[in-house]
């Protein structure tokens, strides 16, 4: 079965991202990139949408390297500060398409930080 395949097999009804996730063979890109939060993965409807770790979809011209790179970084302190990776996801949903060229990890956290208290 191809990785599309594997994907689209999932009763994702039934299952939670986790289930997604850790059904893509594990030494897969996919299934890495994932778990260092550079593959989003998210239901919408009957679908599952793939996304870049700055929110817009594969293959969408508008996503970023260098705006990939220092979410993915930002992802990887909140998980070493304790953060389960779906909570650091989480952290980080609500900035992704906000962050601009240029920003530093530092300003990523700060904006996820105040966007979090300003939802509570």
């Amino acid at each position: 079965m191809n990785f599309i395949g594997i994907w689209l097999a999932i009763d994702t009804d039934h299952a939670s991202m986790w289930d997604v996730i850790e059904r893509v063979p594990s030494g897969s890109a996919h299934h890495k990139s994932a778990h260092r939060g550079a593959l989003l993965v998210s239901k919408h409807g009957d679908e599952l949408v793939f996304e870049h770790a700055d929110g817009y979809e594969l293959g969408d011209p508008r996503s970023s390297l260098e705006r990939c790179q220092v979410l993915v970084a930002a992802f990887e302190v909140l998980v070493s500060r304790g953060f389960y990776e779906t909570e650091a996801r989480r952290h980080l949903d609500g900035v992704r398409t906000a962050v601009r060229i240029g920003d530093s990890v530092a300003r990523v956290l700060a904006l996820a930080d105040q966007a979090r208290r300003c939802a509570a």
